[in-house]
């Protein structure tokens, strides 16, 4: 089985979440299952013809595995890599949770993730991914844009080392 079945937890973060909130349940999502994408990070990188080909085959396969789905504000939740993959569906956290639980198995990179949170209105951060820091340069790996390495435009940005 290339990904094994999820627990169907679902971790609330906690009503009037703040921005660390919602990072650092992302974060532990990430430590407690990033285990489960080894086999899906190996078969990616088998196919892939080096760094850059490798996150964008990431990026790709979580454009086709999770459909968009936004949760609503009071109900946010962190998944399971395994759950998240079985579910189908989620929104810019589970993207997320997804694509650096792929990049955490591989060991040229997994040391070089970061997370953005950027806020679109100057008020809230209301959106999350990954990007990999490599020779001073950014390559953004967004789940839930259009195009890979496309960076959503922000007033306000924040980045965790992973």
């Amino acid at each position: 089985m290339l990904v094994p079945r999820p627990k169907y937890i679902d971790t609330k973060i906690k009503n009037n979440q703040s921005v660390f909130d919602i990072v650092n349940q992302i974060k532990l999502a990430i430590l407690n299952s990033y285990w489960q994408a080894s086999k899906v990070s190996n078969e990616i990188e088998n196919k892939s013809k080096g760094t850059i080909d490798y996150l964008f085959n990431v990026w790709k396969l979580s454009k086709k595995i999770i459909q968009y789905q936004k949760e609503p504000f009071h109900s946010q939740t962190a998944k399971e890599f395994s759950r998240i993959w079985h579910d189908g569906f989620g929104d810019c956290k589970h993207f997320t949770i997804f694509i650096v639980s792929i990049i955490k198995n591989n060991p040229l990179l997994k040391d070089k993730v970061y997370l953005r949170i950027i806020n679109h209105n100057g008020k809230d951060f209301t959106h999350i991914y990954p990007i990999i820091k490599i020779n001073n340069k950014e390559i953004y790996i967004d789940g839930t844009a259009s195009k890979f390495n496309n960076q959503a435009k922000f007033i306000k940005k924040i980045d965790f080392k992973i």
